[in-house]
This record gives structure tokens, sequence and C-alpha cells, in this order.
């Protein structure tokens, strides 16, 4: 894993339990799986050349299992020779201005008739002093020009009255997942006809020694949503395929084959299941997607209304969607609820009625009904894969844009639900003072550890490095 040096502690004398006082800043993405290396050493003397100090031992983890752990605050094991100690690294956000918005209720009162035969239409302009002086138009509220002419005993127009002022205060993802807020993981799976028979090397659900399109959409999504979930308890299903000898098509079964059970543990858990389930299942269809949103809308539905927790559903699919108007209702529905979905297509079926779920120019809207807000992300897995397709070199670059294209949105998906329900971030508890008890007699490091939700993070120790970019010069 090559590395490259963004930042260093000061120095603390003779102490086998240092707390260092200077912060490391580092871009944060949620989308991103952002790999994080710890080194610590023994200073010997002045030098800046880490080869004349003696190696303590080191640690790696990534941002997103920091800032997802409890409090924001992870626990490190360093790795040396024989006992090294372990390693505390905090993290927090760097930017705490807050953002506030002002909403104002405001009327008219005896306002001039402007029209020849009527009333008069008004609209209202909103200004910004700016430093010099002059003013600025922020906002109006009909786009619409009018000049008007006074005469000399001219006094007023009429009058304007503020009913109401208050202010707002909008919290960022980041004080969400310090404050507890937990990010639930769900996966359903096409095992539709459509995707060829599992046994046959041109299927989408062929399994040999390198990722099939289903693997790589599954694993490029789960390891960055699990961090966010300290159980590492996610659901897996999938819909379209007759199960276990049944004779009926199954629209909703867990990955795993069992009865009940949805659940599985961690991401290998997920790509296990995903892998043991292909000899139970006999591809079928048709396509439908309401029915794995409603499985998984039924269970948020009975989350606590405090933010403490976030759902995130991924449907990847390889063909056109047969229950439309079903699937949009459902959409329509979830969008009240502290829920997203991200569906992605693999294979080369045209995913056109799949862009018009991915509502970003207008929300969604059926028989009347109006999502409350956007809250479906679709992306074509072939638009990441290049030339090379799967087994080519840019394969796993390909996960990690196609991660990024999808997960973007989400953290401002769950901001936005947080913000509509008047929801504010709970308090971080308090943050673990003491190590694992395994690590109760190893000396101890305590590292603040510094980041902002639009970028800037940063943690504290002697030799941090962080990976995968490459160095833009040799280290020391």
């Amino acid at each position: 894993m090559r590395t490259v040096e963004v930042g260093r502690t000061e120095c603390v004398m003779n102490n086998l339990n240092p707390e260092w006082a200077k912060t490391i800043l580092v871009d944060y993405f949620f989308e991103e799986v952002q790999k994080v290396r710890f080194e610590v050493y023994d200073v010997d003397s002045k030098s800046n050349n880490l080869k004349d100090h003696d190696f303590i031992g080191a640690a790696e983890t990534s941002l997103g299992e920091i800032v997802g752990s409890p409090g924001s605050t992870k626990w490190l094991t360093l790795q040396g020779s024989g006992k090294c100690g372990s390693l505390k690294v905090v993290a927090e956000e760097a930017n705490e201005t807050s953002k506030e918005i002002l909403m104002l209720q405001c009327r008219g009162v005896k306002l001039d008739k402007k029209d020849f035969f009527g009333k008069s239409d008004p609209f209202l302009n909103f200004y910004r002093m700016n430093d010099d002086g002059s003013y600025a138009l922020i906002f109006k509220l009909i786009n619409q020009k009018k000049k008007d002419k006074k005469g000399k005993r001219y006094k007023n127009s009429g009058t304007v009255v503020i009913d109401a002022a208050k202010t707002k205060r909008y919290y960022s993802f980041l004080e969400y997942v310090t404050g507890g807020t937990r990010l639930d993981f769900a996966v359903a799976i096409d095992f539709t006809a459509s995707n060829g028979q599992v046994n046959d090397p041109r299927s989408l659900h062929y399994i040999d020694t390198s990722l099939n399109e289903y693997q790589m959409a599954i694993r490029a999504i789960a390891d960055i949503c699990a961090p966010y979930n300290p159980t590492q308890v996610f659901e897996a299903m999938g819909f379209g395929a007759k199960v276990n000898r049944s004779p009926y098509v199954d629209h909703c079964f867990p990955l795993n084959l069992s009865k009940e059970n949805f659940n599985v543990l961690g991401v290998e858990g997920l790509m296990s299941a995903y892998k043991n389930c292909q000899s139970g299942c006999q591809l079928y269809g048709p396509t439908n997607f309401a029915p794995v949103i409603l499985k998984v809308l039924n269970k948020v539905t009975s989350f606590p209304r405090d933010g403490s927790r976030y759902q995130v559903l991924l449907i990847v699919t390889d063909g056109v969607i047969c229950d439309f108007d079903q699937t949009v209702s459902a959409i329509i529905t979830a969008s009240h609820h502290p829920l997203s979905i991200i569906i992605i297509g693999v294979g080369t079926e045209d995913f056109s009625r799949m862009e018009d779920l991915d509502s970003d120019d207008a929300l969604l809207t059926l028989n009347g009904r109006t999502a409350q807000r956007d809250i479906v992300q679709f992306v074509p897995l072939r638009e990441f894969l290049g030339k090379y397709g799967l087994n080519g070199v840019y394969g796993p670059t390909a996960m990690a844009r196609l991660a990024k294209e999808v997960l973007a949105e989400v953290p401002e998906q769950v901001t936005s639900y947080m913000n509509s329900m008047n929801i504010a971030p709970k308090v971080p508890k308090e943050r673990q003072q003491m190590p694992p008890p395994d690590q109760l007699s190893k000396p101890t490091v305590d590292i603040p550890f510094v980041g902002s939700s639009n970028g800037n993070f940063y943690p504290d120790i002697s030799g941090i490095r962080i990976a995968p970019q490459p160095p833009t010069a040799p280290l020391e």
C-alpha cells in the first residue's frame, strides 16, 4: 500500500501515555474508502528523518471506521515488535460554524392599488447590505419588474408587517453520526431468468475466481456503509426466483434461504450468502421492486423517531422493471421515512425506466401523491467498467468510482430527512477514557482527530500516513 505522510504531532517527552495537543486536518468523504495508517515513534533527536528514531508500532484503519465508531472514537492496537500499546483516535468536525436559515412570515397592510380595475398584485424583494453599504438582491418572491410614479403628496404605499421571525439550525451528517446515528444496510438481488443460468459462463450470476457484476456492486457499496453500523448485521434478500423447490415465484426471500431470517453478519457474510444461495434458486421472473421496498419499509417504520437509525437499501438488477407504478407508490411512501434507495443496473439492458425513479429534476408523483424528498439514486454499472471490463486493471477503480457516484447523495439525504422532522443530533456519548480490557496492561496513546463535513478531517500522531494517494515527494 503506497502512502504519503500528511502530518505529525509534537513530541511528548518521557510519557508512556501521551496526549498530543496538535490536531491534523484531512478531507473526509463518506462515499470513499479512505485508508489511514498511524505510525508511532520514540524520538531520540531533533532530526526530521523517521529513520533516526525508534519505531514503536503502527495501525491501519479507514476514516469511515473512525467516524462510524461510537462517539467517533476508535481504539487501534499498534503492531510492531512485541507489545506496542494501543492508540485512541477521536474524530471531530473541524468547521463547527452552524448553518442557520432565517424564516420570516410577512403580511401587507393597506397596500396601494396598482391595477386599474382591481387590487394590486404585490410581491417582495429581499436585499442584503454589503460591506460597502450597497445592497444586493438575494430573493424575489415573484420574478416581476414594476416601476411606480410617486406624486408630491405621497406618504407611503402601505406597510409590511413581520408577524414571525425565527432561525432554524441545519446540522451536518457528521454531527448525526458522531451523535450515534446508525446506518442500517440491506441488499436486494435480482434472480430473474434474464440474468442467464448461474452455471453458464455468460450469466451475470456466474461465479469464478473473479468478481461478477453483482459481487462487484455489493462489495463496492457494502464496504462504504458497513463501518457506520456497529452491529455489522445486514439484511440480504433476493427476488424473482423460485426458492427451495417451491412452485411459486418469491419476490422477496432471504438470501441465506432460511424461512424467516434475512440477517447476515458483516460484508463477508453478505458475499457468502449471495454465493451460496444460487444452488437453491431457480431463476424466474418478473422483475418486481415493490415487494423488497415494502419489506424494508415495514422495518423502517418501527425505527425510533429520534434520529438514531437510518436505512440504506441497495437493489442490484439486470432487467426492466415490471411493477413500475407499484414501485413509485412504495418510493413515495418511503420518502417520508428514514430511508435511501440505491439501484445499480448490471448487464446491457435498457435502464431508461430506472432513470425515471431517480428524481433529481422533479419529485416523483403518482395519483395525486408526491414524494416528500428524492431518496433514489440509480446508475448502470457499465458506465464505470470501461473497455477492460471486470477483469481489467480498472476493476478496483470502477468499484471506487461506482461507490463515489451512488453514495455521494446519502449524507444530504440523511440530513434532509432529519431536518424535515426537526430532529437534532444527539450529544455524543462520553468518549471512552480507558482502552479495551485486553489493552489495559499496555501503554496507551490518545490522539485527537479533527474533520469537517465538506472535507477537512485530521488525526494527531507522531507519524500519520494516508493511502492510496501517491506521494508527491519521497518520504524521508
